[in-house]
């Protein structure tokens, strides 16, 4: 939020507001859903391991992102990848929602 406030020449909480106003939901909520889109994507295919796809989109550890992951995709993120048979096929639909 602090260097998108500053590349736009806005104070955070002008920003926030004004985001929130916008979008519909929090800066920070909305970073955190596009993260774990991103990494849905990843997971789904197949190429890097659950804790490598945590740390590229920004998660400190495996263990906070898969809590993370659950509660946005009723699923793990391994229990997704093997729903969609990733590891067999490499199979890339959509399997995380």
């Amino acid at each position: 939020l602090a260097q998108a406030a500053r590349t736009l020449n806005l104070t955070e909480s002008y920003l926030s507001r004004l985001f929130k106003t916008r979008v519909g939901m929090g800066y920070a909520a909305y970073v955190q859903m596009h993260r774990l889109n991103v990494a849905a994507q990843l997971l789904l295919s197949g190429t890097l391991q659950v804790s490598q796809i945590a740390y590229a989109v920004g998660f400190a550890s495996a263990a906070h992102f898969s809590t993370v992951f659950s509660q946005r995709f009723g699923l793990t993120p391994r229990a997704c990848r093997l729903r969609a048979g990733v590891e067999l096929s490499g199979s890339q639909e959509s399997a995380c929602e």
